[in-house]
């Protein structure tokens, strides 16, 4: 059995800053993305063959599983490939909602039964300091200054 997933994941968690899940996946609304870090939500995925239905399945997932407050996001790679062509998905609904215009079509995204959907626009909330990451050819993650502090 391959645990090549396993090892994407904790590539990518190392990337942003977090770490990986591993197997406490079940939650109250049925899942939890595979990676706790601050901000995003990253749900990875490790496709043999990446088509849009499961790419789109993928981004969808990562929305249902997602932190509150975080970025939902799907980490997409074909197996077989470099990480460095790994796609980063989000719904174009989705996007609309965090870093859009509220009133554009595409952001009036149905709330869960019950439940109201939070403010996500960016400025809506106290600015977080941005973390710089530098990933050098062997997956090895380091923290970098950023130019603009």
């Amino acid at each position: 059995m391959s645990v090549a997933w396993k090892a994407f994941e904790l590539r990518v968690a190392k990337l942003f800053g977090g770490r990986r899940r591993g197997p406490d996946t079940r939650g109250a609304r049925g899942g939890k993305n595979d990676i706790i870090c601050e901000v995003w939500s990253p749900e990875c995925a490790l496709l043999q063959t990446a088509s849009y239905s499961h790419i789109l399945g993928k981004a969808k997932q990562s929305e249902r599983n997602c932190v509150e407050n975080h970025v939902p996001i799907a980490i997409v790679k074909k197996k077989y490939t470099e990480d460095a062509d790994s796609l980063v998905v989000m719904r174009l609904a989705t996007f609309a909602e965090w870093f859009l215009n509220p009133g554009s079509s595409y952001s009036r995204l149905p709330a869960r039964e019950n439940e109201k959907r939070p403010d996500r626009r960016i400025g809506s909330s106290p600015a977080r300091p941005r973390k710089l990451v530098s990933v050098d050819r062997e997956g090895d993650a380091q923290q970098v200054d950023n130019p603009s502090d």
